[in-house]
């Protein structure tokens, strides 16, 4: 359960405002019961003052001051409240209480022995010698019979010791009820608290359970499937946005794989058939003593065809996986003369040759992987260039770039094919027309390596009617985090 985060975040929500709660309804209760118990003391004190100065009064004047004079101002039995005797105190004394609740006084006399010489309303025997002997009035807290009481004493100007007192069952009954009543209010109160963090949570973490259930749908197929962005709360909707963007690349991704796997299979698919056509009717003429030399001829150009595109799609997968942790400080010079020399064997076979213009310029790069790129732009330049014409390459620093270029005077290619030019296994036209060797993967080859080097590779025609291949890398160093 607390896997939840909508739980969690429900249950300690719920746990603060309980904590606090509680803390409050305490705090009331005790200062409730403080209350209660100062009321039920200043009754108690009342009473006492009030028969005190009765005797005192009295004393002076008659010889039995408690059988005459106590009996005419105190009715006999319970004293409710504030009958007779709360009449005669001074209003504020009284003015505090907030309960109302019946409970009965009792008071009594002891003379000097300690024996009880007049008492009304004793809830028991008294214990022995419960009060000691004191100059000033004082609060005694004991058993009375059974009965626990709270009892105000006080000495006599005679030497006797006057008592008022009550039983506490009352006063406890009554803290008792408002604490199980604060107890109820309080469990209340945290179930619709609980109950309404719930409803307020739940709406919080609707648009987090749809983006949930879209992701179930999209790990089950359903790759199309996106998160409406118009449902779910502001704060959430540029991560709504962000995913959604993420399953378009996604989608986009996994449908260039299946057009690249249905692209592999079909040119790997095409010598190997016509390998396998060759080679039966290769059986048939030998069968019949016939010379089958020309079919082991184009047996072999499609195997070499084969060859080539294995070979290729060993480059691109390379390419499309490289790090520039392998990559160093390097002159480009050396590097482009070498692919230079590897390509002239090819340009020979057509009578082209080479006009190199490069300096001294150096790059953060790899050497083998920018080998690899000028030699393809160059094989591709003689590929599509006439017999008997020159291939221009430059190799310049402009600012902070390394800017390298090829221009061929072939018939370059049409505008709409630009956007698909370095794309796996696109071929022009003019490449398919005419039937150049090739499966339209060495460009895509040189764009990923390029890519990896931060770097710009394109295409364009220049004003003279030359077509221009060129590729851009910075000069400066990669940062650390690259």
């Amino acid at each position: 359960m607390f896997d939840s985060i909508r739980f969690r975040a429900i249950f300690f929500t719920a746990l603060v405002f309980a904590s606090l709660l509680v803390s409050a309804r305490m705090a009331q209760h005790f200062y409730t019961s403080w209350i209660i118990n100062s009321a039920f003391e200043d009754q108690i004190q009342s009473r006492f003052f009030f028969l005190y100065s009765i005797l005192q009064t009295s004393s002076e004047t008659n010889a039995n001051p408690i059988t005459n004079n106590i009996a005419k101002a105190q009715p006999p039995g319970d004293v409710k409240d504030n009958i007779n005797l709360g009449e005669q105190l001074r209003p504020e004394v009284l003015k505090g209480k907030i309960v109302t609740y019946q409970t009965t006084f009792f008071w009594g006399v002891l003379d000097k022995n300690g024996d009880l010489r007049a008492s009304q309303c004793l809830p028991g025997k008294l214990p022995e010698n419960p009060f000691a002997t004191v100059e000033d009035k004082a609060w005694w807290m004991g058993a009375i019979g059974d009965v626990q009481c709270r009892v105000f004493h006080g000495n006599l100007p005679s030497g006797e010791i006057l008592f008022v007192g009550s039983p506490v069952t009352d006063v406890n009954s009554v803290i008792k009820y408002f604490f199980y009543m604060n107890f109820a209010v309080v469990l209340v109160v945290i179930f619709i608290i609980g109950f309404c963090i719930w409803i307020i949570f739940g709406q919080i973490f609707r648009p987090l359970q749809n983006i949930s259930k879209i992701a179930e749908k999209i790990g089950s197929g359903m790759i199309s499937t996106r998160i409406k962005t118009s449902e779910i709360d502001t704060e959430l909707r540029p991560v709504a946005q962000s995913l959604n963007d993420m399953l378009d690349r996604l989608e986009q991704t996994i449908e260039a794989h299946a057009r690249y796997n249905s692209e592999v299979s079909h040119e790997i698919l095409t010598p190997l058939n016509s390998v396998t056509a060759i080679i039966e009717e290769s059986i048939q003429l030998a069968k019949s003593g016939q010379d089958i030399t020309s079919n082991l001829l184009e047996c072999q150009s499609a195997v070499q065809k084969t060859t080539i595109l294995a070979g290729d799609l060993l480059e691109l997968a390379r390419s499309e996986s490289v790090s520039t942790h392998t990559h160093i400080w390097i002159d480009l010079e050396p590097v482009i003369d070498q692919a230079v020399v590897d390509a002239k064997r090819l340009a020979s076979e057509k009578g082209i040759q080479f006009e190199l213009q490069s300096s001294t310029v150096g790059v953060f790069a790899n050497p083998s992987q920018i080998y690899q790129v000028v030699l393809n732009l160059v094989t591709n330049a003689i590929k599509f260039s006439p017999e008997n014409s020159t291939i221009q390459i430059t190799l310049i620093q402009s600012s902070k770039e390394a800017q390298f270029s090829v221009y061929d005077s072939g018939p370059g290619v049409c505008p709409s094919e630009i956007g698909n030019l370095f794309k796996r296994f696109f071929r022009t036209q003019s490449a398919i027309s005419e039937q150049k060797i090739g499966y339209g993967l060495g460009l895509a080859i040189s764009k990923n390596l390029i890519d990896h080097h931060k770097g710009k590779i394109g295409y364009e025609r220049t004003a003279q009617g030359l077509t221009r291949f060129y590729f851009i890398l910075p000069i400066d160093s990669p940062s650390e985090d690259q």
